[in-house]
């Protein structure tokens, strides 16, 4: 009887140890829709410029989080009752794609108390301490995630995301990289464009162009952000015709994408085509007419065609909003605007005076 009983443990273990086993290697994760913009993203789409907008990735790399809904046959077999952990943990999945952050981290806390391993709930954790720029909470959630599962590339992803967010570029390349030769399929679109964005910030143009290039190859749902990126890099090595094509690019896949049309905006003007210019930027301000960007470039514009009165009321409700523009954005703008301003003043010596004070208007 002992050698049958024992017998009848064993087997219980060893189909324990095979169901963990096709777990993790069949647990799949819910592809939270980035939104560049939402973008909902991006989309948020409404990315600024190229910084991240959170609250819009709709379509972009730079999504809010690739949040994995555990959709394993058990999310922890050695739970007290995994069918109630499954159900808690898609419970709070749905709580933190609803924007229900806190209801998301108590529930997030009552799974850990109940089952302290489980991987799945310190990922989503961690992803709504990233959604509310907790960055050193997420990124401790991400390091518990791989304490227990080493080979889990949504938690490289995330926390690759946190690092970008934080500045600390070297590990957020390391752990975007991960991600991608651990699962090129799910995460070469996601994490390229992130590395993209790094480099871009650096002004290493032409390492981002190659990142968002292989971005692109991998962009299998056509988003618009991407494109968009992109075009911000041409834009900054004064590729002008190809920004424009990029931006174009992002248009036709979103086409209430507001920082494309005025990127596309400002590259018209770039080359001289100010009837196109004009078009594109009061397309951009229809679209999102609190857009500090919007008028600023409006301003440029007007400017250029000799409208001086209109050209300052555009950058006097350009300052209305300005504060709401990320440090990034404002850094864009000044150094965009101030070159031209100065070269306007130094074409038109008269206009010294205004152009004075409208460069007092940048942020």
């Amino acid at each position: 009887m002992d050698n049958k009983k024992y017998l009848g443990v064993g087997l219980l273990f060893l189909i324990v140890v095979v169901a963990l086993g096709a777990f993790f290697y069949s647990s799949s994760l819910d592809n939270n829709q980035d939104s560049i913009s939402n973008a909902t993203s991006i989309p948020d789409v409404n990315s600024k410029t190229l910084k991240e907008s959170e609250a819009l990735e709709t379509s972009s790399p730079i999504s809010p989080v690739a949040i994995v809904s555990p959709l394993g046959s058990e999310a922890n077999p050695t739970a007290i009752n995994p069918n109630t952990i499954q159900t808690m943990l898609e419970e709070a999945v749905q709580l933190q794609e609803r924007g229900e952050f806190e209801e998301a981290l108590v529930k997030t806390n009552q799974i850990i108390e109940l089952d302290p391993n489980n991987f799945f709930a310190f990922n989503i954790r961690g992803s709504v301490y990233l959604t509310l720029s907790e960055f050193d909470k997420a990124i401790e959630d991400y390091n518990k995630t791989l304490d227990l599962e080493p080979f889990f590339p949504h938690a490289f992803y995330n926390r690759g995301r946190a690092f970008r967010l934080k500045g600390q570029d070297e590990q957020a390349l390391e752990d975007l990289q991960k991600s991608i030769d651990l699962s090129p399929t799910e995460f070469s679109y996601r994490a390229y464009g992130n590395i993209g964005l790094i480099h871009y910030k650096n002004k290493d143009y032409n390492k981002a162009l190659v990142a968002f290039e292989n971005s692109i190859n991998n962009n299998t749902e056509d988003k618009a952000d991407i494109y968009f990126f992109r075009g911000e890099t041409y834009t900054a090595l004064e590729n002008f015709d190809a920004a424009i094509s990029d931006y174009q690019a992002a248009i036709e896949r979103f086409n209430n994408y507001a920082q494309a049309y005025q990127g596309l905006g400002f590259a018209y003007y770039k080359i001289g085509d100010i009837e196109e210019a004009r078009q594109a930027i009061e397309k951009a301000v229809d679209i999102s007419p609190d857009s500090s960007i919007a008028y600023f470039y409006l301003g440029l514009i007007n400017l250029e065609g000799s409208q001086v009165d209109l050209a300052k009321e555009n950058f006097s409700t350009a300052t209305k909003t300005v504060d709401s523009l990320s440090a990034e954005d404002k850094d864009l703008i000044h150094e965009r605007l101030s070159v031209e301003l100065e070269r306007f003043a130094q074409e038109n010596p008269n206009q010294s005076q205004n152009i004075e004070m409208l460069l007092e208007l940048l942020p």
